[in-house]
C-alpha cells in the first residue's frame, strides 16, 4: 500500500493564503450613517434597472412623479444627504414651458415640510417664500430657484432663460435673486453662497448683464458661457458704467468666457472681460439675428474689440471670434481683430475668419505683423465675401510662411477652411500657398468649411482634438498636395 504524505496533496490556494482579522479601517461606513445608491452591489442595479420602462426619446418621462419639481423640492428640503449630492442643474422656465406636465397638487404636509425646511435655513424671508412655494400655481421657475437653495454642491448650471411676469411687464427670475443674497454684504441665513459652482451656461431670452451681475461675482466660478445676449447703449443711456459698477475689475476668477450668438457693444464687452482676475480662453461668435429695431450702428461707440481685450493681454491663452455672415456684412472694422495681437504675450491658439485680421491688403506683411509671438496653432475661414475685387488674404499666409521664424517662432499647425465657392481656386492661389507651407515644420491643412463647426473649442487646443481628417481635406504633409500644384 503506498504511502502519501501532505507534500503530494498541496493545500488549495484560498487555504495557503492566511487570514486577516477584519480591523475598523476595513468598515467602508461608518455604523448608523445613511445609506445611498453608490452603496448598492451592480447586481442589485441591475435588477432594479430591468423594472424602469423603456425610454422614448421624444417624450422621455418616468410614469411616476419622478420629474415633478415641486415632490423633488420636498425630497431635498427633507433630506439634506440628499440634497448634498446633487451636483448639477439643468433648468428651462418661461412661458409655454413643460405646459404639458401635469402639476403636483400639494397636501398639507408637503406644505408644512416645504415650511420647516425654509425655516431650518435662516433666512430672513422664509415665512415670504414659504407662502410662494406653497401656492397652487406658483411658477415652476420659483421652485427651481428654491431646489438650488437647498443644494450647496451644486459643481455646473444650465439655464435656459424664458419670459416671465404678467403681460406688458417681465421681471427677473428668482434664480438671479439668490446670487445677489450669496453675494450680499448682509448674511445670506443659512443658505450656501455658491462656494462650488464652477460652471454656469445661460441661453438668455429677456436677462440682461445688469440682472445676472451678481452671478458674474462668484468667486468659485470659473466657466461663464452666455448665449443670445445683446447689449448696446441706447437713447443716451452709459450702459457700460452702470455694468462696471455692478461688475467692478477684477471681481471674479473666471477663466474661460463663452459668449455665443450676441452682440455686444465693445465698451460693455471690455467690461464683462476685466472682471475676470486670469482669464485664459475666450470665445465670441457675433450675429445680428436676436437684435431688435432700437439696434443702431451709429451707437456702438469707437472702442475696437482688440482693445476691449487688451486688459487679459498677459493671460489669454485661446481666441475664437466668428462672425455670422450678416454681421460680417454690416458690422464696421472695428468689430474685428484689426490692430495688432503681439501684445497678447500668452495666445498660444486662435480662430477666426481669415478677413478680420488680414488687414485692407494694403501690406502682404500686415497678416505676420498683427499675430502673437506665442502663436502655436491657427484656425482661419475663408468665406466668398472677398472676390477679385477685393484684397486677397491669402497674400498675408504666403508672406507668415517665410517670415514665421521671426515673427511666430512657435507655430506648428495651420488650418484654412474655405467656404466650397471659392474652394476650387476660383478666386484664390490655393495651390500655391500649400506648396509654400510644404517647405517649412508647418503642418498647414486645407479643409472645406464643414469643419469650421462647434465642434471645435478651445479645451482642445493640445494637439487641436481634431480626430481625423476627412478625404477631401488636403494638407502640407499628404500625398494629395500633389494634384493641387503639379502637373503630374
Amino acid at each position: 500500500m503506498p504511502n502519501f504524505s501532505d507534500c503530494d496533496f498541496p493545500p488549495l490556494r484560498q487555504e495557503s493564503i492566511p487570514r486577516k482579522r477584519r480591523t475598523d479601517a476595513d468598515v467602508g461606513r461608518a455604523s448608523g450613517a445613511p445609506a445611498s445608491i453608490t452603496d448598492f452591489p451592480n447586481e442589485l442595479l441591475l435588477a432594479i434597472l430591468q423594472y424602469l420602462p423603456g425610454i422614448d426619446l421624444d417624450n422621455f418621462q418616468l410614469p411616476t412623479f419622478f420629474c415633478e419639481p415641486y415632490l423633488f423640492l420636498r425630497s431635498i428640503i427633507s433630506n439634506a444627504d440628499l440634497a448634498r449630492r446633487v451636483r448639477h442643474v439643468d433648468i428651462t422656465y418661461g412661458e409655454n414651458a413643460y405646459e404639458q406636465r401635469k402639476r403636483y397638487v400639494a397636501n398639507a404636509q408637503d406644505k408644512k415640510a416645504i415650511k420647516d425646511g425654509l425655516r431650518a435655513s435662516g433666512i430672513a424671508d422664509w415665512k415670504t417664500l414659504a407662502s410662494l412655494y406653497n401656492t397652487d400655481h406658483v411658477e415652476l421657475e420659483s421652485i427651481y430657484a428654491a431646489i438650488i437653495m437647498q443644494t450647496p454642491k451644486i459643481a455646473s448650471m444650465i439655464v435656459h432663460d424664458g419670459w416671465l411676469g404678467s403681460y406688458g411687464e417681465s421681471r427677473n427670475p428668482d434664480w438671479v435673486d439668490l446670487f445677489r443674497r450669496a453675494n450680499s454684504r448682509t448674511s445670506p441665513g443659512l443658505m450656501h453662497k455658491f462656494e462650488n459652482l464652477q460652471s454656469l451656461t445661460v441661453e438668455l431670452l429677456e436677462l440682461k448683464l445688469i440682472a445676472l451681475a451678481p452671478a458674474l461675482r462668484t468667486p468659485s466660478l470659473r466657466k461663464l458661457t452666455l448665449k443670445g445676449l445683446v447689449e448696446f447703449e441706447y437713447g443716451g443711456k452709459s450702459v457700460a458704467q452702470v455694468i462696471r459698477k455692478l461688475i467692478p475689475s477684477r471681481c471674479n476668477n473666471i477663466e474661460e468666457l463663452s459668449i455665443k450668438q450676441s452682440i455686444l457693444q465693445n465698451d460693455i464687452l471690455a467690461v464683462v472681460v476685466e472682471a475676470s482676475q486670469h482669464l485664459r480662453v475666450f470665445s465670441y461668435d457675433i450675429t445680428l439675428d436676436n437684435v431688435g429695431e432700437a439696434f443702431d450702428l451709429g451707437q456702438l461707440g469707437s472702442k475696437t474689440l482688440i482693445a476691449a481685450l487688451e486688459s487679459q493681454s498677459d493671460s489669454l491663452e485661446s481666441l475664437v471670434f466668428l462672425k455670422d455672415r450678416g454681421a460680417t456684412e454690416d458690422l464696421p472694422p472695428m468689430f474685428d481683430l484689426c490692430g495688432s495681437l503681439r501684445g497678447f504675450s500668452s495666445l498660444a491658439h486662435l480662430k477666426c475668419q481669415l478677413e478680420s485680421i488680414a488687414g485692407d491688403g494694403n501690406s502682404a506683411a500686415t497678416l505676420p505683423q498683427r499675430l502673437p509671438p506665442a502663436l502655436k496653432t491657427m484656425s482661419v475661414s475663408l468665406s466668398n465675401q472677398s472676390g477679385p475685387d477685393t484684397f486677397d488674404p491669402l497674400l498675408g499666409l504666403k508672406h507668415l510662411s517665410s517670415s514665421y521664424t521671426t515673427r511666430t517662432p512657435h507655430l506648428q499647425e495651420i488650418r484654412l477652411v474655405a467656404e466650397d465657392i471659392v474652394y476650387s481656386g476660383r478666386f484664390y492661389d490655393y495651390a500655391g500657398t500649400v506648396a509654400l507651407f510644404s517647405r517649412t515644420d508647418i503642418k498647414f491643412i486645407l479643409g472645406r468649411n464643414v469643419l469650421f463647426d462647434d465642434s471645435w473649442t478651445p479645451q482642445r487646443t493640445a494637439g487641436w482634438g481634431f480626430h481625423a481628417v476627412p478625404d477631401d481635406e488636403v494638407t502640407s504633409e499628404s500625398s494629395g498636395e500633389i494634384s493641387l500644384y503639379s502637373n503630374n
